[in-house]
């Protein structure tokens, strides 16, 4: 008779260590659950958000004043300084209808209206420009744009 207790008392420690693990696995695979959700919500959070700032359609200020106008396009600018020598009347429609076929308003400046002065003081308001001129990089990384303006030496030496 003892030992039928002693082995009836090693068997049940042994269920008891089975209960205790089986408990165990449960409470680790249910944490392991909710981790996975926490991960998986954040994730599609995340992904909501990066669609709904990258692809939806912005408000451009389109105003002198810098103000959002709903009714008016967003606007591009075609700075063309090499139709005086290299006209390309292709070229200047496949972008003006490319552009308004994305819904901006295209305003072209061609050859010798493509000056020093006028890209000193371009308008605000594009969301796009697109310049079609000789340009030159230096040796300290700073692009140098040609226009179509005759040099004048005279106007340089007083600005000097």
């Amino acid at each position: 008779m003892f030992r039928s207790a002693r082995y009836s008392k090693a068997n049940s420690k042994s269920k008891g260590i089975r209960k205790e693990v089986y408990a165990y696995k449960k409470r680790i695979k249910i944490i392991s659950i909710i981790v996975t959700f926490v991960i998986v919500f954040f994730l599609v959070a995340l992904a909501l958000y990066y669609f709904t700032t990258h692809f939806t359609p912005l408000n451009y200020p389109t105003n002198e004043d810098g103000s959002n106008s709903n009714d008016s396009p967003p606007k591009a600018a075609l700075i063309d300084a090499l139709y005086t020598t290299f006209p390309n009347k292709n070229f200047t429609r496949s972008i003006n209808e490319t552009l308004c076929a994305a819904g901006f308003k295209v305003d072209v400046f061609q050859g010798n209206d493509v000056t020093v002065e006028f890209l000193k003081k371009l308008p605000i308001g594009y969301k796009l420009i697109i310049l079609r001129m000789h340009s030159a990089l230096a040796a300290n990384n700073q692009l140098y744009l040609f226009t179509a303006e005759p040099c004048d030496n005279e106007r340089l030496l007083r600005n000097t």
